[in-house]
């Protein structure tokens, strides 16, 4: 007779009723008080990690302290609940380390998000939860920073006011946000795809990852995620209007805000990959819905796999290189 195997069960923490359920939104700590309130607060550039990521991608950091960028780089430290009394002495031990004199250091923290991860069984798990809520808690941050800083969230375009949102691991070599105000100042939003990618040449139009081909004399449909052709790594928003409802959609959509709330968190999308570049799309198609003439008018793209200011590759000399994307490197 075979023995039957016994039914799979649901962990516990995957149960409507789990205690992790809730707001995982992200609270901020230690956070510089020369930002505060000053002109640093107006045009800066963010990026985060946890921090073992940030101490292997120091070299990072002092491309940006050796480059012709005169931005103020603000990097944003995850730290687990259980590790936050140690947050100013892993700040005050990278400082005392390096010569930093455009780079400044946060900690943020999310404390239900570490209740759950605990509960988690596998590493595999834990860094599909942290590392991913990182890429989308740099999004979610960016109008907690502003509001710190007393800005007004409707009243600018990127020639007034501008946050960068970077990936961590690039290289700084030239001053990018000069050229970003030349060419797109009176923009709200840049965002940036992959041309090489992507098989519809209209992408930012449309956002469709599909498009028709003609191959000896046959109509080939190619295809592409539309999360895949949309780039998280390199994006800048003003305090607008459009920016403040972009970023709301997309924390509804990453790691769920109010209503939403109430769902489980593995059934979010910030535990995904590609979570926040899908968060992205999601909100897109919102705003080009909704606001389809500010969606034409105030959304600028960059094509990351051609552009001069930021690009996958060092062939086209940019002034911040996006290591993550390079095929070439190993």
């Amino acid at each position: 007779m075979i023995a039957m195997k016994n039914s799979f069960q649901k962990p516990a923490w995957r149960h409507y009723k789990f205690d992790g359920n809730g707001s995982i939104k992200p609270k901020i700590n230690n956070f510089p008080a020369d930002f505060i309130r000053s002109s640093l607060g107006k045009r800066f550039v963010l990026a985060c990690s946890d921090i073992d990521y940030l101490r292997s991608n120091i070299k990072s950091l002092i491309s940006h302290e050796q480059s012709k960028c005169p931005l103020p780089l603000l990097i944003g430290i995850y730290l687990p609940f259980d590790e936050l009394s140690l947050s100013e002495s892993y700040i005050n031990s990278i400082k005392a380390l390096y010569s930093f004199k455009k780079t400044y250091f946060f900690i943020f923290y999310s404390e239900r998000l570490s209740y759950v991860v605990k509960n988690l069984s596998g590493n595999d798990s834990e860094w599909d939860y942290q590392i991913n809520y990182i890429r989308c808690a740099r999004f979610i941050l960016l109008t907690q920073i502003w509001q710190l800083n007393c800005l007004n969230l409707t009243g600018y375009t990127i020639k007034g006011a501008a946050a960068y949102i970077t990936d961590l691991d690039t290289l700084t070599y030239g001053d990018y946000d000069q050229k970003v105000l030349k060419e797109f100042g009176d923009k709200s939003i840049i965002l940036s795809w992959d041309g090489n990618k992507s098989p519809n040449k209209k992408f930012p139009i449309d956002l469709l990852g599909s498009s028709w081909v003609v191959n000896s004399n046959n109509k080939l449909c190619r295809h592409q995620l539309p999360s895949r052709i949309i780039k998280a790594g390199f994006s800048c928003f003003s305090p607008s209007k459009l920016s403040t409802y972009f970023l709301e959609i997309f924390e509804d959509c990453s790691i769920g805000r109010h209503g939403l709330e109430v769902e489980p968190l593995h059934m979010r999308l910030f535990n995904y990959y590609y979570g926040d570049q899908l968060s992205m799309i999601h909100s897109l198609h919102e705003i080009k819905s909704l606001f389809h003439l500010e969606y034409r008018d105030s959304i600028a793209w960059m094509d990351i796999s051609k552009s001069s200011i930021a690009n996958l590759s060092l062939e086209f000399s940019p002034d911040i290189y996006l290591l993550k994307g390079d095929k070439s490197k190993p």
